[in-house]
């Protein structure tokens, strides 16, 4: 039977059928075939990925998660699966897991119709598998784990587009695009990155244009020298306000997050030019508030810990450019490094 067409949707990052007659008959031939198959596992295993696409491209979210679950169940997963209905942690995930684990997460979401729970454990479930296929990168930076964590990070920016944490969504989706690059994977791997990318911008540039007309602000266009821009968002009164977002000479992402009263607000995320994350955590009134990250240009963790109004505070790590520990340090208020020594410039020169 020959496979139908699809157009990937803008707004979602995901595929929408050109004919949802054609699609489902094609899903419901699938997975006749996928049920002729039970005693032929190695088979079966094979096709999960395409009927779990097709059931969900013609609707039939449950017997997507059925078959997700199933497989991953099947192919040693019952621990994932048991620690997430009980509420524990999921722990790090065996890399030839990963990508059914990351199916199953988001079969959960399709299903979760507001459920808090449901959507709950989608979210650690793609944490894990983000987590997981990261450090089997460190372990083993094989191409294949470049790939399945750069595929990790796409689907999790799907979920969170889905649930409008935009800033993060946008974080995920460019780092799998920079992963992409920087490991020479397949063309149509960076193509699809570049497509979900450009999606979430426009999200948010609609946000920001949408503030025009509804809260009075004006939408300012910060450039470079040479007239290529280096940062849009809205300002108000002569602040700036909601999402802004800021690049590099080259057109690379540099910086995206929130302003109230031209105060950072809420997650903010900084990429370096031509490689990986550079920092991300969040703001309240324009001090750094909450668990932060820091990352070397290879893309292991520099330092992590939590910051309060400004100040570090509790156990901060410090790592070696190879993944290793190199020390742990508690911070009090007292003994707080100052934010500015760390935060790079949002201001154009």
């Amino acid at each position: 039977m020959e496979r139908p067409a699809f157009e990937w949707d803008p707004t979602t990052l995901r595929e929408v059928a050109q004919d949802i007659e054609a699609a489902t008959e094609y899903a419901n031939a699938l997975l006749a075939q996928y049920r002729e198959l039970s005693n032929d596992p190695e088979q079966r295993s094979l096709m999960v990925a395409d009927l779990v696409q097709w059931l969900r491209i013609s609707g039939q979210h449950t017997r997507a998660e059925e078959v997700a679950r199933s497989s991953l169940r099947r192919r040693g997963g019952e621990k994932i699966i048991d620690a997430l209905e009980s509420g524990e942690s999921i722990g790090v995930i065996h890399p030839d897991l990963i990508r059914r684990a990351l199916r199953y997460a988001t079969t959960l979401y399709w299903n979760a119709d507001d459920n808090e729970e449901r959507l709950g454990q989608a979210a650690d479930l793609f944490d894990a598998c983000v987590t997981s296929a990261h450090i089997t990168c460190l372990r083993d930076p094989s191409t294949i784990a470049w790939e399945t964590y750069a595929f990790t990070l796409q689907h999790r920016a799907k979920f969170r587009l889905a649930t409008t944490e935009l800033i993060a969504a946008l974080r995920d989706a460019n780092l799998g695009l920079r992963v992409r690059e920087l490991h020479q994977l397949p063309t149509e791997q960076q193509e699809s990155s570049r497509f979900a990318v450009a999606s979430i911008v426009q999200h948010l540039e609609n946000i920001i244009a949408n503030q025009e007309l509804s809260a009075g602000a004006s939408v300012t266009t910060e450039t470079f020298a040479a007239g290529d821009r280096s940062g849009v968002g809205a300002v108000q009164n002569g602040l700036r306000t909601g999402p802004w977002l800021f690049w590099f000479k080259g057109g690379a992402l540099k910086a995206a997050g929130s302003y109230v009263d031209d105060q950072l607000d809420g997650p903010w995320i900084w990429f370096r030019d031509k490689g990986l994350l550079l920092q991300e955590g969040s703001f309240v009134e324009s001090k750094q508030q909450g668990p932060w990250i820091r990352y070397f240009a290879n893309g292991n963790i520099l330092d992590q810990g939590t910051f309060n109004a400004g100040e570090k505070t509790g156990l901060w790590l410090t790592f070696n450019e190879d993944g290793t520990l190199r020390n742990k340090k508690r911070h009090t208020p007292a003994s707080a490094t100052s934010r500015r020594k760390i935060l790079p410039s949002l201001r154009s020169s």
